[in-house]
Formats: structure tokens, C-alpha cells, sequence
């Protein structure tokens, strides 16, 4: 990660504590903090990437088993296929 955005994403009051369990979570919740106000639509999207990186990360954590190949049925096919580029 590019030094601008680590000192961006850990200088946050509210998710900087998250950088050192997921940076992902950390940099996508500043940035939604940081443009609540200028730009909510763009906050919107950056909640939702954080939502989305949030539930990857519970999956994960408790060995929770999906079913299924489709997007709906399986969350994390989603996020596995976008850091597999």
C-alpha cells in the first residue's frame, strides 16, 4: 500500500485501529468518513466496499462453509475474484 494511503487509512479517529487486523477495512472506512459530507455518493460506495470486505473477513475468521457458485449464495467468490487480479 502507497505510504499516502497507509498514513491516510491509519490516521483515522474511527478505523485507523483496523489497519493492523485489515487494511482494506481501515482505508475503505476513512475514505467513506472522510467524504461523507463533500461527496455522500462516493461515501455510499466506499461503505458498501467495506461492507463487503467486512463480511469476506467474518467468513473467513469463523470457517463459515457457503454453498453454492453463485454471487448471492457466496460472498466471498466475489472478493476472491477481485484480489485475484
Amino acid at each position: 500500500m502507497h505510504d499516502r494511503l497507509r498514513d491516510f487509512a491509519k490516521g483515522s479517529p474511527n478505523f485507523g485501529l483496523l489497519y493492523r487486523h485489515q487494511r482494506l477495512l481501515a482505508l475503505y472506512g476513512a475514505s467513506a468518513e472522510a467524504t461523507v459530507f463533500t461527496n455522500p455518493n462516493s461515501s455510499l460506495v466506499q461503505a458498501g466496499q467495506f461492507g463487503e470486505v467486512l463480511a469476506e473477513e467474518l467468513i473467513t475468521r469463523i470457517g463459515m462453509l457457503i454453498e453454492g457458485d453463485r454471487q448471492i449464495c457466496c460472498p466471498s467468490i466475489m472478493v476472491s475474484r477481485r484480489y485475484a487480479r
